[in-house]
């Protein structure tokens, strides 16, 4: 169910997960995209963050993204440890979380430049102007898990039949996750995806989600779950800045 928070934008409730599945500007709000120097440590990125975020008179509520750099896959039992990590570190920079964790958010752990810990790779803020229609998404980092029944999509097959049926299931997803936030596919501005294998099929699933256009920016790496191969995620956000 579409939740409205005080910050600009509703939320896809993330259900058990300390992050929601999604997000899109209310009416007289647009989203910003803020990307940080590559290598900023979680809890001196979040720092930043809530610095920038006060220098330009943002309220801590409009934080609606956060993407992560993790030095490991990890376990389920070593994810929720990190996930109470991660809470705890945006609670010490004032964000907290208001109703069922509506910060959506991105994770993985890179094949190259492995991070020596935790890192904030870029963060999304709904920030106030009156000319915006709204309708500005951004969707979740979603892997092929299945929530119920729970479950990895073609669990260690990473043949073409295996990666198409996997970037099938998470494209799909996608787009019920874009719908559900009321938003409009065809106006995607981004797709991320990260993982180590081929991209053969990926790249034929996008062509057949009308995603072609849009390309793709691809970073080699693993989702941060033991199982999984694949994960993506989309937005449509027409303003993307550095933080330098």
């Amino acid at each position: 169910m579409l939740t409205k928070t005080s910050g600009g934008f509703s939320f896809l409730p993330g259900g058990r997960h300390p992050f929601s599945n999604g997000v899109i500007a209310l009416p007289g709000h647009r989203l910003v995209r803020v990307r940080l120097p590559a290598g900023t440590v979680m809890a001196e990125g979040m720092a930043a963050m809530a610095g920038w975020m006060r220098a330009h008179g943002y309220s801590p509520l409009a934080l609606a993204g956060c993407e992560l750099r993790s030095p490991v896959v990890m376990s389920f039992v070593d994810f929720a440890a990190f996930n109470a990590t991660y809470i705890e570190t945006l609670r010490a920079n004032g964000f907290s979380a208001e109703g069922s964790f509506p910060i959506t958010r991105s994770n993985l752990v890179p094949n190259f430049d492995v991070p020596m810990t935790n890192e904030l790779f870029g963060f999304t803020v709904a920030v106030p102007d009156a000319a915006a229609p709204g309708g500005e998404f951004v969707v979740a980092g979603k892997p092929e898990v299945r929530d119920a029944p729970f479950g990895i999509v073609a669990e260690g097959d990473v043949s073409e039949a295996g990666l198409r049926e996997k970037t099938a299931f998470i494209m799909d997803d996608l787009r019920q996750k874009v719908a559900d936030l009321g938003g409009v596919w065809r106006e995607i501005t981004g797709v991320q995806v990260y993982t180590i294998h081929a991209l053969d099929e990926v790249m034929a699933v996008m062509a057949e989600q009308g995603l072609a256009s849009v390309g793709l920016t691809v970073f080699p790496s693993a989702p941060p779950v033991l199982g999984c191969d694949v994960e993506v995620d989309v937005r449509s956000v027409r303003e993307e800045r550095w933080l330098l």
